[in-house]
């Protein structure tokens, strides 16, 4: 199954995040989703195609995390969550989970409500 791109999906406070979804191939159970939050360089396959040294890890792109993860847990529904900045075109910053400083580098601040943002 092909994955679907969510786009600027709204969450706590008006905080946006694009989430690549893949829905179960088999029967839910009750607690049925896994939530992936993608690694630096990971991004849409076009994107990392048109970079020079990142075109080298297309495979890990987030549909592909995604196609991976449904197969590997297939009564999981697989949500990837794409990060809300790319700084340099290779950190991935999480913001709307954890603020993170111009370099990528999180703050690790407690009180950011990161599970209320991922419930809404």
């Amino acid at each position: 199954m092909r994955p679907l791109r969510l786009r600027r999906v709204v969450g706590l406070e008006g905080r946006v995040n694009d989430v690549v979804f893949c829905p179960a191939t088999r029967p839910v159970p009750k607690q049925g989703a896994l939530v992936f939050f993608g690694g630096d360089i990971q991004d849409y396959p076009e994107v990392m195609q048109a970079h020079r040294d990142y075109q080298n890890y297309l495979k890990y792109n987030l549909e592909n995390t995604a196609r991976m993860l449904g197969l590997n847990f297939p009564t999981k529904h697989i949500l990837v969550v794409k990060p809300s900045r790319i700084e340099y075109k290779s950190f991935s910053c999480y913001d709307n989970f954890v603020p993170s400083n111009n370099a990528g580098v999180p703050d690790h601040t407690p009180t950011h409500s990161a599970l209320l943002h991922l419930e809404r």
